[in-house]
């Protein structure tokens, strides 16, 4: 049961992150109290979703031999680790742009 937990927990850390990246605004759409709140939130939660993505990889690298022995197909395994590398990797450049525009934007 903990091995599949492990499972959950780097597929939540490299879906989540995507499909916020993906939805048009913060957040999903929500809209709390203001816009300027709004996108001071956006500016946290690009350096959370960093965090999440970064998180992933160091659990996918450190459970290699842990999430091999779950898979009993070697296939189901390789492709879990190729869809899960592939996606928080190409993440990473979508978000550290967004963080640099935001820098540039505060200052």
């Amino acid at each position: 049961m903990q091995r599949i937990n492990l499972l959950i927990i780097i597929s939540l850390l490299t879906l989540v992150p995507l499909l916020e990246t993906l939805s048009s605004s913060t957040l999903f759409g929500l809209q709390w109290r203001s816009p300027l709140f709004m996108d001071d939130l956006r500016d946290a939660l690009v350096i959370i979703k960093l965090g999440g993505i970064f998180l992933a990889l160091y659990l996918l690298m450190m459970n290699h031999s842990k999430i091999r022995d779950i898979f009993a197909i070697k296939w189901r395994f390789n492709a879990f680790l190729t869809t899960h590398y592939s996606l928080a990797l190409l993440q990473v450049p979508k978000t550290t742009g967004i963080l640099s525009i935001t820098l540039d934007k505060k200052n």
